[in-house]
């Protein structure tokens, strides 16, 4: 006779107890977790290019997307279309761009005055990793400071 315990069903996401063999089954919904979004802003293909070679590093990357600046968009398509997209964030979610000053975080700065999202400038594949890394554990400007904290390191000289 088997003694009481539990064991998982992991096809139907369901406990079940069993104790003397009487068997319970107690229906457990598992809350998927789900981390901070990345929204990369770019001049041209960089952040679809940037997101792609993280994949290669650190494998599937979710919640993460990018919107490029390109030469057939006119910057106030551009900052319309980010804009659109800025308000569907939250407070936990970041946004990463190429180039302090350049149209992508000017247009950041702008949406920053109607509603407050955590962006970094100054993108590269190492600040990207560490943001995609991070955001398991932090969220907001707890996630923006501990990528600050290691973007320093990113940059290297290689002595040989």
């Amino acid at each position: 006779m088997q003694k009481a315990g539990r064991m998982s069903d992991t096809l139907s996401g369901n406990l079940t107890y069993f104790l003397e063999g009487v068997v319970f089954i107690k229906n457990e919904v598992k809350q998927e977790q789900t981390f901070p979004k990345i929204l990369v802003l770019t001049h041209g293909f960089f952040g679809s290019e940037l997101i792609k070679s993280a994949e290669l590093v650190i494998g599937k990357m979710e919640n993460t997307e990018f919107i490029p600046l390109t030469s057939d968009i006119s910057v106030t398509a551009y900052q319309e279309k980010v804009f659109s997209r800025l308000t569907q964030l939250n407070e936990n979610d970041i946004v990463l761009v190429d180039l302090l000053g350049g149209t992508p975080s000017n247009t950041v700065a702008l949406f920053s005055k109607q509603k407050k999202i955590p962006a970094i400038a100054g993108l590269n594949l190492s600040i990207f990793i560490s943001c995609a890394i991070n955001r398991q554990e932090k969220r907001g400007e707890e996630l923006v400071q501990a990528v600050l904290k290691e973007a320093g390191n990113s940059i290297q000289q290689i002595k040989l």
